[in-house]
């Protein structure tokens, strides 16, 4: 037998009061809660008070563990805030002086010196570098090791621009599972960039 629908509600009505039907579940609600060392921290529960200056409080700094660290002063906490806003944003290094020719740049030198390697050509190569960076390498007096670079240069995975360093232009190769080596670019009188060091 179908009940009418005044019925029905009025019957539902009763029941829910009386506990038989359950109520239809609340939407859980979402608190945005500052730490005291201004982080927001979500959680399901309300809001405790942050403890005034200076006060022993009750916020949620006090409520953790024994020796947990008090919430900075108001003044610190303006002072880190306006640091934060204030930092000047992340840019790129700005491009070195170049001039024409092949070592114009230290991105063309580069370019030189790794394709010289790749060759074998031991003279190219050497051009790439200044009189110091031919001196570590040991080349001044022998023939430039051309088989230990071509092996020092394939392990690199990728060159990462760093950029002026003194009076250097730095750029970082990353190698697999080993530190990154630094390779420094010189500019020279005539406004060549050679391999300082590598």
């Amino acid at each position: 037998m179908r009940l009418p629908r005044p019925v029905l509600s009025i019957v539902s009505g009763t029941l829910l009061a009386c506990g038989v039907l359950a109520a239809p579940p609340e939407e859980p609600q979402i608190y945005e809660c500052p730490d005291g060392h201004g982080n927001v921290l979500y959680q399901d529960e309300p809001c405790r008070e942050a403890p005034v200056d200076g006060a022993a409080g009750t916020g949620p700094a006090a409520a953790s563990e024994p020796g947990a660290r008090p919430a900075p002063p108001a003044a610190e906490r303006r002072a880190v805030e306006t640091a934060r806003r204030d930092r000047p944003p992340r840019t790129s290094p700005s491009p070195p002086r170049t001039t024409s020719g092949p070592y114009g740049s230290p991105e063309r030198t580069w370019q030189a010196f790794v394709a010289a390697i790749g060759s074998g050509d031991g003279a190219a190569a050497a051009a790439c570098l200044t009189p110091r960076a031919l001196a570590a390498l040991g080349a001044d007096a022998a023939p430039l090791p051309v088989a230990e670079l071509r092996q020092a240069l394939g392990a690199f995975t990728r060159i990462r621009v760093d950029g002026e360093v003194g009076p250097f232009w730095s750029v970082h190769a990353l190698r697999a599972n080993r530190p990154p080596k630094w390779i420094f670019f010189e500019r020279t009188a005539r406004g060549e960039w050679k391999i300082a060091a590598i």
